[in-house]
């Protein structure tokens, strides 16, 4: 299972921190993988991951599909817009266009709100 944690407004002490740790656990030889993707503050959180991108996730991640028309078709909703979600879900490395089908790069995601 893939997971990757979404950070949202941790410093750039907690930032450093938590790549010095990673840092001595590979030199220690220790097997690891951390996937997180840090965003600034809530606001850019949610230019990014909306409550229809989630969905859309959650369907490609059980039915991965050939098009974005298919997706949309399945949604209930438009190709354009589909389209759009698509595209900021690559670039935020969540989905995938692979072998003519678009799938997700995780099984889990968690999410981190640092309130300080």
């Amino acid at each position: 299972m893939t997971d990757i944690k979404l950070v949202v407004g941790q410093t750039a002490r907690a930032d450093g921190a938590a790549f010095v740790d990673a840092w001595a656990r590979a030199e220690r030889g220790d097997s690891f993988e951390d996937h997180a993707l840090t965003f600034e503050s809530w606001d850019a959180l949610t230019a990014v991951m909306s409550a229809e991108r989630l969905n859309l996730l959650r369907h490609v991640h059980a039915h991965p599909a050939a098009t974005i028309g298919t997706v949309a078709e399945r949604l209930g909703r438009q190709d354009r817009a589909v389209g759009d979600d698509v595209a900021a879900l690559v670039k935020a490395g969540l989905l995938t266009l692979k072998d003519d089908c678009i799938r997700t790069t995780v099984d889990r995601i968690q999410a981190v709100v640092a309130l300080d």
